[in-house]
């Protein structure tokens, strides 16, 4: 865990889901904005539990696509790009990470530092069959593979585990010094 201050975590998620509901589970995901990312998985999720699920995709400018920004907008997924000088939060807020990536589209890097920072904040990971992560993590309990026709029963399993806590006790999320 990295240390922190609760409030100041607190005051981040409020800040980023605004008018969503604050009690919900938040999937996160990291990265660029562009079609390579395989970002319409988040959209399939909002589509399949709408308001039960807060949706955040954390985006630089770089490689921004301000269409495909758009169309995550209009589903209620929350678009940040803003940049954070303590990325860190983006993981405390989160209690499930998500990386879409399709393999085949080589839109990302052999082994997502992204995928490593969720695991190393101890949020489970639901991700792509990235060769590299299937090698590394098939039998770690808090990485689910998923293909697109089985999303939303992993991210059901994932929401229904009895050691799953959600972000808003965020206490279990720190220690402090």
């Amino acid at each position: 865990r990295l240390n922190g201050s609760i409030t100041e975590a607190n005051s981040f998620k409020k800040k980023i889901l605004q008018r969503s509901n604050f009690h919900k589970p938040t999937l996160i995901h990291v990265g660029h904005c562009n079609k390579k990312r395989g970002l319409e998985v988040l959209v399939d999720i909002k589509k399949k539990y709408g308001s039960d699920v807060n949706i955040v995709f954390f985006s630089s400018m770089v490689n921004f696509d301000t269409k495909v920004a758009d169309f995550l907008r209009a589903f209620n997924i929350i678009v940040h790009t803003e940049k954070l000088n303590n990325v860190s939060l983006a993981y405390q807020i989160a209690d499930i990470y998500i990386f879409t990536v399709d393999p085949k589209s080589h839109g990302s890097t052999d082994l997502p530092l992204t995928v490593l920072e969720a695991l190393h904040m101890e949020i489970p990971v639901l991700t792509t069959k990235l060769k590299s992560l299937t090698e590394l993590f098939s039998s770690n309990k808090n990485v689910f593979f998923f293909e697109k026709n089985n999303i939303s029963t992993l991210l059901k399993k994932i929401l229904l585990r009895p050691d799953f806590n959600y972000s808003h006790k965020l206490e279990d999320k720190f220690y402090i010094e």
